[in-house]
């Protein structure tokens, strides 16, 4: 049976980490990583120099200061699945549905979980997804040499709408594949893999769960 990894489990990790680190700026740069602010968000809050192309690397000197490394890749994975969370919920309910149709094999059941999560992040408003992804990631599959008045013209009115990222993707030169690759990473900062028909916890090779079928079901 797969181990359930609940919110409440992932904020007493980040907790816990708070509760042994000596400096006050590292505690801060955890109490944000608890209530899922966005990197590239941390870095302005906490004072950090630095940009949001680096957000990650800055954050991790920052971790440094008090974590070994081990210690530092684990506070990532944890952060990545608290604020990923939703999107990891959306992925197994998609087979969930999608196993009372079809016979679930390994590749079948890695595409429909990315399938699931990338409806997750296609229905996002541009707020939500840009606490997410930074601005140098989403335009990273943007054309060069593209009108620089009109790519700020684009994200203003973006901005001011709040525009669903399935709404915009496409203008900004992203594909299916692009948003697989997106997850993928994710996936890869969370240590997250997969095991026959389940998710993996690469850090233990548990087979694992974010669905509280329980409480699904009972909803």
């Amino acid at each position: 049976m797969a181990k359930l990894i609940s919110v409440e489990s992932l904020e007493n990790e980040l907790r816990y980490y708070q509760s042994i680190a000596s400096r006050k700026t590292t505690r801060r740069v955890l109490e944000e990583m608890e209530i899922g602010i966005g990197l590239h968000d941390i870095i302005n809050i906490c004072g950090l120099a630095s940009n949001s192309a680096l957000a990650e690397r800055t954050i991790k000197r920052c971790l440094d200061n008090d974590f070994n490394k081990e210690q530092v890749e684990d506070i990532l994975s944890i952060y990545y699945r608290l604020l990923l969370y939703p999107m990891l919920i959306a992925g197994e309910q998609n087979i969930e549905r999608e196993s009372e149709v079809i016979d679930m094999n390994s590749r079948i059941y890695k595409e429909t979980f990315r399938r699931g999560c990338i409806n997750y992040l296609g229905n996002l408003p541009y707020n939500l997804v840009s606490n997410l992804i930074s601005l140098p990631v989403l335009l990273s599959n943007y054309p060069s040499g593209a009108d620089l008045h009109r790519t700020a013209q684009m994200f203003i009115e973006i901005a001011e709408k709040n525009k669903k990222l399935a709404d915009f993707a496409e203008e900004l030169g992203y594909t299916k594949d692009n948003l697989t690759l997106i997850i993928n990473n994710y996936l890869g900062k969370m240590k997250i893999g997969f095991l026959e028909l389940h998710l993996m916890d690469m850090n233990t090779q548990e087979a694992v769960t974010f669905l509280n079928t329980a409480l699904h079901q009972g909803a």
